[in-house]
């Protein structure tokens, strides 16, 4: 456990805490407008690090009417608490998530696409380091919009992938034209 003293993380401070052999990072930070800013911010920085540990999230919405984990902890016992981190979500879906917005049944197709479109952007600009992370999250995202999900899974491949000259390539035997 380590306070962050402010509302952020640096790149750097992933890559050290991968280099010294840290494998996962649970961040809980504060149930309010500046909890989920350093929580955007943190997970902007473990993807653009070049080593990272697998970064999680409590999410604060589990939190209650509590500002922070300490107060969950004071208002409402150890349980609450428990409650809230027995099944911490993958920074990645987190994240994805909030760039969806709350999305409701009733939402017109134009806004679901937009949500869509929202985080397919920033899923498709992650590293390959995070296939795996990235691929979890287009599911929940197609879950969450509603979306068949190997429709949303092709969609995301036709405008959200990087192409990799160099893995192109390789795959095809040769330059392509």
């Amino acid at each position: 456990v380590a306070a962050l003293g402010g509302t952020s993380i640096a790149r750097d401070t992933f890559e050290s805490l991968a280099a010294v052999g840290v494998e996962r990072v649970v961040l809980a930070l504060d149930n309010d407008d500046a909890g989920r800013t350093g929580l955007v911010r943190a997970i902007d920085q473990s993807v653009r690090a070049a080593r990272a540990p697998d970064v999680w999230v409590i999410d604060p919405d589990l939190y209650g009417d509590a500002k922070d984990p300490a107060d969950l902890l004071r208002d409402g016992s150890s349980k609450a608490w428990e409650a809230a981190s027995v099944a911490p979500t993958c920074a990645v879906t987190w994240r994805a998530l909030e760039l969806t917005g709350p999305i409701t049944e009733g939402e017109t197709q134009l806004t679901r696409r937009a949500a869509l479109a929202r985080a397919g952007q920033w899923l498709g600009a992650l590293p390959p380091r995070l296939a795996i992370e990235q691929s979890a999250a287009v599911d929940v995202v197609a879950d969450t919009l509603l979306y068949d999900r190997d429709a949303v899974r092709r969609a995301f491949r036709a405008r959200h992938w990087r192409h990799d000259p160099v893995l192109e390539h390789s795959r095809s035997g040769g330059p392509r034209r």
